[in-house]
Order: C-alpha cells, then structure tokens, then sequence
C-alpha cells in the first residue's frame, strides 16, 4: 500500500439473523425482500479524507429477522470504518492492487476446501461483486441463522460511485447454505 493509494476497497455487509421463532413463512418472504444493497451514503466525503490504513472502507449494516431495519438504527448508517488486512482477513477477505484493478481472495467456499487457497474475484475500478453466505450458530439454548450479503467495490477518485446504484454487480457467488 501507498500513502495515498490509487484505489480502495469499500465492503458493504447486511446481516440478516434469526431464530427459530422467524422461521415461518411469512418471516422468509419478508426476509428474502431485505435489500441486496443499500445506497452509499457518506463513501464520498471518506474518500475526500486523508488515505485509511489498509485502503479497506468497511460498512456494517444488521437487519431485522424480517429484513427490516432496527428501530434504532438507520436504514442506511453512514459511517464507514477504515480497515486494516487483517481485520478484513478476519471477514475472509483479502485483497492487493494488480494490473489495473484489484486481486480479491475470497476464503470461503468449495475452493478453499479443496485447494487451501482463496478463490481469486477481480475487480477493476467502477465495478463491484456481491458474495451471499449463510451460517448457522448455536447457543446454550437456541440456534440461530444468519445470511451476510457482502458487496465488494473497487473504488477510486475517478470513477462516480452511481454505478452501485445502477449497475449489476459483475459477479454474484451465492454460497449454498448449510442451515441443517
């Protein structure tokens, strides 16, 4: 990484998380209608900033288990954490500048169990790629399931961050779900 680098990661990830009790179907239809993607909002005025460590901008976004925003929280929160490698490894990323664009290793997935590597997504400024997981936890009395929709964006000075908005994402790897 540079001190001002020519691009940055911007991650955007909604969790949805639910319990036994939202599992019904009328909870799954409103569950499946949760945004995939939530506008940018504050991205901008980050980049304007001085250049983050890592050259990671991270936005958490929870929902509800029926897809709907906390009450006490926004829709769409504005504020976007600077991330270090590591603390975007911890998510199962990573990622490095290359030729024009940027090396991501995802390490989730059928290619890290059979190679022990990340699988490789590439993105050249201007586009972005969505990876959709889905987990399950346990507690001492209660299970709970989670999708976590991740958009991945490269993004620089040059490029107007509308094409989120307004484009597909050039790829979409939907995890299949062990929920059992």
């Amino acid at each position: 990484m540079t001190d001002d680098p020519a691009m940055w990661l911007a991650v955007q990830s909604i969790r949805c998380l639910w319990t036994k009790a939202g599992r019904d179907a009328e909870q799954g239809r409103l569950r499946n209608q949760a945004p995939m993607r939530l506008p940018l909002a504050g991205l901008e005025a980050q980049l304007l900033q001085p250049p983050v460590a890592g050259g990671v901008l991270w936005q958490e976004i929870s929902l509800r288990s029926d897809g709907g925003a906390f009450e006490n929280q926004p829709v769409a929160p504005v504020a976007w954490k600077s991330w270090n490698a590591q603390q975007l490894r911890e998510q199962g990323y990573e990622w490095h500048e290359h030729r024009g664009g940027m090396a991501i290793g995802w390490w989730h997935g059928d290619a890290v169990r059979h190679t022990g590597q990340p699988q490789p997504l590439g993105l050249r400024p201007g586009q972005w790629l969505r990876v959709v997981t889905h987990r399950r936890a346990n507690g001492w009395d209660h299970w709970a399931w989670e999708r976590r929709v991740t958009n991945l964006m490269c993004v620089d000075r040059t490029h107007a961050l509308d094409v989120f908005a307004s484009t597909p994402p050039v790829r979409v790897l939907d995890e299949e779900p062990h929920l059992y």
